[in-house]
């Protein structure tokens, strides 16, 4: 497990998306609603602020279904295991060798 954990794309764990899952089932259990596979489905929009020297191009994620979205994002994805390449220098070092 440790290995495909090692091999996950970035961004996207295994142990991240199996807590993600887990969170968002309870959610649901517990709320009598079923999540739709599109919630966190969306596009990204590029924004230009600013004015003239200080005009900066930014990249927003809108989501298709802003209130599936939320429920995903509050209830699943945040409250998610972090992915490898998304911990803290101490979140690292404990996911690495955890005390059980």
């Amino acid at each position: 497990m440790m290995e495909l954990e090692k091999k996950g794309a970035e961004g996207s764990g295994i142990i991240h998306e199996i807590t993600e899952g887990y969170n968002l089932g309870h959610y649901s259990l517990k709320n009598e609603i079923d999540i739709p596979h599109y919630a966190s489905e969306g596009y990204e929009e590029t924004k230009t602020i600013g004015y003239g020297n200080n005009t900066k191009i930014i990249k927003e994620f809108v989501p298709y279904y802003p209130d599936w979205y939320k429920i995903y994002s509050n209830e699943g994805h945040d409250k998610a295991t972090k992915a490898p390449n998304e911990m803290t220098t101490k979140e690292a070092r404990i996911y690495k060798s955890p005390s059980l």
